[in-house]
């Protein structure tokens, strides 16, 4: 035992962004096999409070990179950790131009930083699905505003407005030219600080899916898809509610992308399915994804193959859960849903009280879950 209370036979992870879900459940997954801590800004956190962290580590903002990367120095040494597991997507920008930093003793499974730079953004992935022959949005980048209506005009209506660059969630929504100036406008005005202008792109409606994969040195190893059945916010956004989903055609365009980027880690490109039957890329989430859970009760254990990877494990090819499970978050995503859409409560409840359906509430582990929800109840109060 060290002077910390861990075992030496055990391998000390340290995983980022404490309040995600996803990060909680990365922390249910590996802490049967693995101490593991939990960096985060509050302190309490999601994964910090669960039953199988060994400890939430309370840590300066990850957009502060230099704090952070010196409370990290201090953190690795302290409790002498084996493994980073990044889960944000600052996190994992940062942490890929700082991968070498703490070798050989701490290992992060990413990939090299200028390929992280190019999955991260939105023009170098549109770019490249159209090299491959993988449908993607029109899309265009306007200069300035002189070049707002050209440049409309050229993907034409709907559009969305969006940031060029991952990680930034701000996307609005154009039905026709009249609005074109005023909501860009606005969007700008939301983001003055950044250096970057926003691109214009062909709207795709339809539902939501996701291709999840883990690739060890641009070899795909193991590879799921989900569809999303709510998401919350309801106009676009994380799932609420989602079930596993095999379709070798959605399965072989993920694949396709990221076998193209050579890809190392674990990822998940998203697509639409558009009114014409297609799928369209929307993005590559270059990073662990929010509806991790059902891939989890799906058998796929994606957090477990990055430690694999991080003690030069080779590993094996597995191929895709079947199709149909599902799995919903009562407690926050779909809670919110609900608010926003009263009129669907019977399909809600329905997917809460059926014991074919999955959540990631636990009785076995049940503070995350109280927390989870007193988060959703503080949201929905007036801010002070």
């Amino acid at each position: 035992m060290l002077p910390d209370g861990t075992r030496a036979d055990r391998v000390r992870v340290l995983v980022t962004d404490g309040d995600y879900k996803h990060t909680l459940g990365i922390v249910r997954q590996l802490g049967s096999k693995a101490d593991v801590y939990v960096a985060s800004t509050r302190r309490m956190s999601l994964g910090g409070v669960s039953r199988l962290a060994h400890a939430n580590l309370r840590c300066p903002s990850i957009y502060d990179s230099p704090a952070f990367t010196d409370w990290l120095d201090r953190a690795i040494a302290r409790y002498r950790i084996d493994q980073v597991i990044p889960v944000g997507y600052a996190a994992c920008a940062l942490l890929a131009e700082k991968q070498g930093r703490w070798l050989p003793a701490t290992r992060i499974v990413l990939p090299p930083p200028a390929l992280m730079r190019r999955a991260l953004d939105k023009r170098e992935t549109n770019r490249l699905a159209v090299q491959i022959g993988v449908p993607a949005p029109r899309s265009v980048q306007p200069g300035s505003i002189d070049e707002l209506g050209a440049c409309a005009t050229l993907i034409g209506y709907p559009l969305v407005i969006k940031s060029p660059l991952e990680g930034v969630s701000d996307v609005v929504y154009v039905d026709g030219p009249s609005s074109l100036l005023g909501t860009y406008e606005k969007w700008l005005a939301r983001h003055a600080g950044d250096a970057e202008l926003p691109l214009l792109q062909q709207r795709i409606v339809g539902d939501g899916f996701g291709v999840f994969a883990t690739y060890q040195n641009g070899r795909c190893r193991r590879i799921a898809a989900h569809r999303r059945i709510r998401e919350y916010p309801v106009d676009g956004g994380p799932s609420s509610c989602a079930e596993v989903f095999d379709d070798p055609v959605l399965l072989e365009l993920g694949r396709r992308m990221l076998d193209a980027l050579d890809w190392h880690g674990v990822a998940m490109v998203e697509f639409k399915r558009h009114t014409d039957g297609r799928y369209y890329l929307m993005e590559i989430n270059p990073k662990f994804w929010g509806s991790l859970d059902l891939a989890l009760a799906a058998g796929c254990d994606f957090p477990g193959d990055l430690l694999a990877i991080g003690r030069g494990e080779d590993l094996p090819e597995v191929s895709a859960p079947a199709a149909g499970l599902r799995l919903c978050w009562p407690l926050s995503a779909d809670l919110k849903y609900l608010v926003h859409r009263p009129g669907r409560w019977r399909a809600v409840l329905h997917d809460w009280l059926s014991p074919s359906v999955r959540t990631n509430v636990r009785i076995s582990d049940p503070l995350p879950n109280l927390l989870e929800l007193a988060q959703t109840i503080r949201s929905f109060l007036p801010r002070r």
